[in-house]
């Protein structure tokens, strides 16, 4: 019999041809009220062509319905998860042709899961254009994750785009989002999945825009009375969650990963074995897992050359900051790192001595043992792409982590480092896991959690332009400036790579001009963490001529064409990646006989961790400072109407002229 939550079947049938009706009944497709018109691949129905979906959305394309459904199956090594997929797509206009090109993603670390029996078509009504399988590329984004890519043949305006494939996981403990929000609307969205007597899952609806539809549909597979049977037949346990008439996800600017911020439902098991038992799930048990994984603690005390390294050098260096620095340095430039952003390892750290080319794991516990030879009290920080915001809906396991960096304890907390980057410099997080979590792992249930967050990771840059300006508007100026955190890094990597700095000045602080002509850039070091660096310029019509004499934008440069942040209110919080801070002070000599005529005056504007200040000073010259910074990096959406102010100011400023005049 079928007992459903939502429509329970009531029938006390009292003779066996009472429930073999009700079997035959079931099996010979009778539904419920909530079950509806099952989807199957490849059988499209003719009202999807005459249904005017062109007058109801304003979208380039629609999904019709996205539906997955995940079995829990055994093979001859372990439980597997596997959950098929199908999602149906109408496309309204030229430019929803794009939605043919689709990307799988998948978790290839460790072959955690296997996407495969991939089809897709596309249907115009009339003829089927079917997906030739040779054509489905794998692309390897990272060393976690990979992509299925094709692209549906023969898609058309008004034509409809499906395909289905099915993921196997290996990893169980938690099951991937199911999202019903995309970027178009979605009609029908529905998640099912059936159970298994051993394992239950706990889910967890977050962000929900719309109704979600709950049903759990038991299924009686036995055909008559059976008075004198030990053991009932099992059930066919499966639970439906639904929702329709989903609004597309419109993402925002500033939003570290927009995915926490789409309707979704997510599975952590909670019960397993026979009879079912509660797990005990926490990141206490997670730190002893790890504690005795070969691959941390143990394989970090293999490594007795570079302890050696850094007990002899702990000798001869007596400043802490510079015997940090000196080591860092020393790991940093003997590794070459593989592109493997690995949080554990089992080879020796000491073969980089031989063997320099090895992930970041390795290279990082060479760190590590010369850090603690020297005396430091220096920890395996396993990075986590967990922003703070969403670290309480967190499963615990160790398969969060996705890179091993190393903090060293100070007084005022960590000083965290990566000697697999070797553009970075002490103190720099890698910007991939900035303003995310860490997992300090100090021992046996021993840990704690930090944020990756620090003063030397941010976008810095000090800027003095001094220039003079003809009696046509054109600009010959110098810049000298320094930059600090990411914005060196990056400099750094381009210098290696042989890239012309005149294309990287020319991006970030020229990208509106066309007709720039920009001399050599010089650079030398300032400082452990930044670099200096200076080149001349000129600029035609840099200001306008008109009656009066010239006009011209006083930001040059540091200026903010359009404003990321154009709506009037906003739900989402504003994250930023890392602190921002432009300094920049301005001396234009304008030409004999003309005047700015501008009198000393400030404009500033600022709150919690964020100001903007534009300081004139009293010159017949453009004198002038103009400071941004944005020191905190996450703010609730009630502190949205003080960003946007911010940078309505900026872009404000950005756009304002000041008059040149003639004597």
């Amino acid at each position: 019999m079928i007992n459903s939550s939502f429509n329970i079947l009531k029938a006390k049938a009292s003779k066996r041809t009472g429930y073999f009706f009700l079997f035959v009944l079931f099996f010979s497709g009778w539904n419920t009220s909530f079950a509806q018109e099952k989807i199957i691949f490849g059988e499209i129905p003719d009202s999807v062509f005459t249904k005017s979906f062109e007058s109801q959305f304003s979208d380039d394309y629609i999904i019709l319905n996205k539906n997955a459904f995940t079995l829990i199956k055994e093979d001859s090594k372990s439980i597997i998860a596997e959950t098929k997929h199908l999602v149906r797509i109408k496309v309204l206009n030229e430019a929803g042709l794009k939605s043919a090109v689709v990307g799988l993603p998948f978790l290839a670390y460790n072959n955690m899961e296997e996407l495969s029996k991939i089809e897709a078509h596309s249907y115009d009504g009339h003829f089927f254009v079917r997906l030739d399988t040779a054509d489905i590329k794998t692309i390897q984004i990272n060393d976690r994750v990979s992509f299925k890519e094709f692209q549906v043949p023969g898609a058309k305006i008004g034509s409809i785009i499906e395909y289905q494939y099915t993921i196997n996981r290996r990893y169980i403990e938690e099951l991937p989002a199911f999202y019903f929000q995309e970027s178009v609307p979605v009609l029908h969205a529905e998640y099912a999945m059936r159970q298994v007597r051993y394992l239950r899952y706990q889910p967890s609806l977050t962000q929900e825009v719309v109704p979600v539809s709950y049903y759990k549909q038991e299924v009686d597979t036995s055909t008559g009375i059976k008075l004198f049977t030990r053991r009932a037949p099992e059930k066919i346990v499966t639970e439906y969650w639904r929702a329709v008439q989903i609004p597309a996800f419109k993402d925002e600017p500033f939003v570290l990963s927009g995915d926490n911020f789409r309707m979704n439902i997510r599975f952590n098991w909670s019960e397993f074995g026979i009879p079912l038992q509660v797990i005990e799930a926490n990141w206490e048990l997670v730190s002893a897992e790890l504690s005795k994984e070969k691959g941390l603690e143990e394989n970090i005390q293999r490594a007795q050359k570079w302890f050696a390294f850094g007990d002899s050098t702990f000798k001869t260096i007596s400043d802490s900051s510079k015997l940090l620095e000196y080591i860092f340095r020393s790991v940093q430039s003997k590794a070459h790192f593989n592109e493997k952003n690995t949080m554990l390892s089992t080879t020796n750290p000491d073969s980089l001595f031989v063997q320099p080319i090895q992930d970041a794991a390795t290279i990082n516990q060479a760190l590590l043992a010369s850090l603690r030879g020297a005396g430091f009290k220096a920890y395996p920080v396993l990075a986590a792409p967990i922003h703070m915001n969403g670290f309480k809906e967190v499963y615990p396991t160790k398969y969060q982590f996705e890179k091993m960096l190393v903090g060293v304890k100070k007084e005022e907390g960590f000083i965290y480092l990566d000697a697999s980057d070797v553009y970075a410099h002490v103190g720099m997080i890698p910007s991939s896991h900035v303003n995310q979590k860490g997992f300090v792992l100090k021992g046996f249930k021993d840990y704690e959690w930090v944020d990756l967050t620090s003063p030397e990771s941010v976008f810095e840059q000090q800027l003095f332009l001094k220039g003079e300006l003809d009696k046509e508007g054109n600009l010959k100026a110098k810049i000298t400036g320094s930059a600090r955190g990411y914005m060196a890094r990056d400099m750094r990597e381009k210098q290696a790579q042989k890239i012309d700095l005149r294309d990287h000045f020319k991006a970030i602080l020229f990208s509106k001009y066309f007709n720039l002509k920009l001399e050599p850039v010089s650079v030398t070091a300032d400082g452990a963490d930044s670099l200096h660096f200076e080149f001349e310029f000129e600029l035609p019509n840099a200001a306008n001529v008109i009656d009066k004499g010239l006009a011209m934008k006083p930001l040059v440069i540091g200026y903010l064409e359009q404003n990321p942040f154009q709506k009037e209110t906003r739900n989402y919080p504003i994250q930023f990646k890392a602190s921002e801070i432009l300094v920049l002070n301005v001396l234009i000599t304008v030409p004999k006989g003309y005047s700015s005529r501008s009198k000393s005056a400030v404009l500033d504007y600022g709150f919690s961790g964020a100001k903007i200040r534009f300081q004139q000073f009293d010159s017949r010259n453009i004198d002038y400072r103009f400071d941004v910074e944005l020191r905190q990096l996450d703010y609730q959406p009630s502190s949205y109407p003080n960003i946007k102010r911010l940078y309505d100011l900026w872009q404000e400023w950005s756009s304002s002229e000041i008059v040149i005049f003639k004597s």
